[in-house]
């Protein structure tokens, strides 16, 4: 039984092989060269081309570049850049400067001591306020919210004892 199915499968598949038509070939065309060969040929071909027409026309004008360098050279024309940067040499000040620039400069030291002594003091002062405005704003919360406590449990023995009277009502009628 499993012969028989084998073959059958077998001849379905080979029914499908005879049936199955293949496209028309077209006409085969001759190779195409790689790229890389007709590179190297096209390449090859230049330079056999140069070979044949020989060297080109001698260069007889001079560069703008070779002219500036002889230029360089000579010792008529300073147009030569200059490859280290000059530095000067330190000033020298007479004694009365020195002092008085010390002085000008202890002068910015104790105004800037003063400046921040006195930042300080403002911020200590602003911080102290915010603190006693952030109490103060806690403890009238606080109160606000015993307030509201008190008339909600105000209002809900009313709310109580209305909803009693009202059961009442309903009842009697």
């Amino acid at each position: 039984m499993k012969e028989l199915h084998r073959n059958s499968c077998f001849q379905h598949t080979f029914f499908f092989r005879e049936t199955i038509k293949e496209p028309p070939s077209r006409p085969k065309e001759p190779p195409t060269e790689p790229a890389w060969k007709r590179e190297v040929r096209e390449a090859k071909e230049k330079r056999q081309a140069m070979d044949e027409k020989g060297p080109g026309p001698a260069v007889t004008s001079k560069s703008d570049a070779v002219e500036k360098r002889k230029s360089w050279k000579s010792d008529e024309v300073d147009s030569r850049p200059p490859l280290v940067q000059r530095v000067e040499p330190f000033a020298t000040g007479t004694p009365g400067e020195v002092d008085k620039l010390r002085k000008e400069v202890s002068e910015l030291r104790e105004l800037l001591s003063k400046m921040e002594k006195k930042h300080g003091d403002m911020i200590k002062k602003l911080r102290e306020e915010f603190l006693r405005e952030i109490e103060s704003l806690t403890s009238d919360l606080d109160e606000e919210r015993k307030k509201n406590a008190a008339e909600h449990a105000a209002h809900k023995v009313e709310l109580d004892r209305l909803k009693r009277r009202q059961s009442r009502f309903s009842e009697t009628q």
